[in-house]
């Protein structure tokens, strides 16, 4: 077992360095590459399913084991390899929660110039309006967008979470076209 984890972070590493570099290995990430480039499908999701695929076919005339280890070749690796083609290109989308929303709005677009959208939402305790903030942002700024907010309220309720892909204006399309 301890062989199988270790042959699928060196196969991750690999092959991530591979494809973050827009080369090939050979195998099922040539067409993983070609349809990333002309239809914009995460290379991850390709390889996914035709490794998916591989192990189905594998399933019904191999040993449940062999199965179960490929099971486990193909979820380490594409994590790994996941993490290394997008490796510094993450974004973190940062939730506010804030009675001063509106000093805190201010501090993102004025300091870090950061894009946001703010909503009415309804607190579940105490049934309470409150405004929300929802932004996308590199993770890089998610330190400093941490300090802004702290500095301006201590008790805000902040929830960050890793983004894979993001589309749109600011993103793909220019922010002021």
């Amino acid at each position: 077992m301890l062989c199988t984890v270790v042959a699928d972070v060196m196969l991750g590493v690999g092959s991530g360095l591979i494809l973050r570099s827009g080369a090939s290995s050979g195998g099922f990430d040539i067409l993983a590459v070609i349809l990333n480039k002309r239809f914009k499908i995460p290379v991850a999701t390709v390889m996914n399913i035709c490794d998916a695929t591989v192990i189905l076919v594998q399933s019904l005339k191999q040993p449940l084991s062999q199965t179960i280890y490929g099971v486990i070749v193909i979820t380490i690796s594409a994590t790994i390899v996941g993490r290394i083609v997008t490796m510094g290109t993450g974004e973190s989308q940062i939730t506010i929660f804030s009675e001063h929303h509106a000093e805190i709005r201010n501090a993102l677009l004025n300091e870090l110039d950061v894009g946001m959208t703010s909503f009415i939402a309804e607190t579940g305790y105490r049934q309470q309006q409150m405004n929300v903030i929802v932004s996308v942002v590199p993770f890089q700024k998610v330190v400093p967008i941490k300090r802004i907010i702290l500095d301006v309220d201590p008790t805000a309720f902040v929830v960050i979470g890793e983004i894979r892909s993001v589309l749109g204006r600011g993103y793909t399309i220019n922010r002021t076209g």
